[in-house]
């Protein structure tokens, strides 16, 4: 661009940008973005790119913390964007303290949380044994105006079968069904990181009526599950249940 003197289209270099750091070269991105400030004007899109990036994509906190910084070394004012990214990057980290610092920081400055964020929140409170605040929060959130999704209650069901609270987990997947939530895949793979090989068996079958597999990913997650836990007869087992779903032949 300085070559041939153009003036660069501020368009195309954000597409440059979110290029780079869907496939995990952010420091890149970040890099391109400073060294070509003079030529297109740092400002919040740009920044946020660059902190999705780090939060979301590589989810790295000391690396989102020091862009967040800089920021403000640049006079960058976050927007509800920049709060969103990080309180989804704190929230992947298990930090409850500064994703609820954030989130009410955010509603000081006026900026309205997204479903998104209310996502990170269920996520780290019920990771944090805070069940019953993760449901308040969503309790906020349709006061707002906006209902939960699938992928919210994902949110809550995914810690929750990870801390081996089954009951808990299933009390959430019958409210979703009862707000007319469909379970997606990602539903019932949490379910299949506890279980025996009984359990999983009833998951498959779960899984078949809705007809959401189970795929391919389905059985290398449960096979690694079994063979982590030193437990290579389940393993053997669940390898000859996958003829029924047409899967066995994928792996031969």
């Amino acid at each position: 661009m300085e070559k041939f003197r153009m003036t660069p289209d501020e368009e195309a270099f954000r597409t440059l940008l979110n290029a780079l750091c869907r496939y995990g070269n952010v420091e890149e991105a970040e890099e391109i973005m400073l060294k070509k400030k003079k030529l297109v004007a740092l400002e919040t899109d740009g920044f946020n790119i660059i902190l999705n990036g780090w939060c979301n994509i590589l989810v790295d906190v000391v690396e989102a913390k020091r862009v967040w910084r800089e920021m403000t070394k640049y006079c960058i004012m976050p927007n509800g964007t920049s709060y969103t990214h990080m309180i989804s990057c704190f929230s992947k980290d298990g930090n409850l303290f500064d994703s609820l610092r954030l989130y009410n920081e955010m509603k000081k400055r006026s900026w309205d949380p997204g479903i998104e964020v209310y996502k990170s929140l269920v996520y780290v409170l019920t990771r944090s044994n805070c069940l019953n605040e993760a449901q308040n929060i969503l309790k906020k959130m349709k006061e707002t105006g906006l209902q939960p999704d699938s992928a919210t209650y994902n949110s809550m069901i995914r810690p929750l079968c990870e801390a081996e609270k089954l009951e808990e987990a299933r009390n959430i997947l019958s409210t979703m069904k009862e707000e007319n939530l469909n379970p997606t895949i990602e539903t019932y793979h949490a379910f299949l990181h506890v279980g025996d090989f009984e359990g999983a068996l009833e998951v498959f079958n779960c899984m078949k009526v809705s007809s959401l597999g189970p795929t391919g990913d389905t059985f290398l997650l449960v096979l690694g599950k079994f063979f982590k836990m030193e437990q290579p007869e389940q393993a053997l087992k669940i390898w000859a249940e996958m003829k029924h779903y047409e899967q066995s032949e994928e792996y031969a």
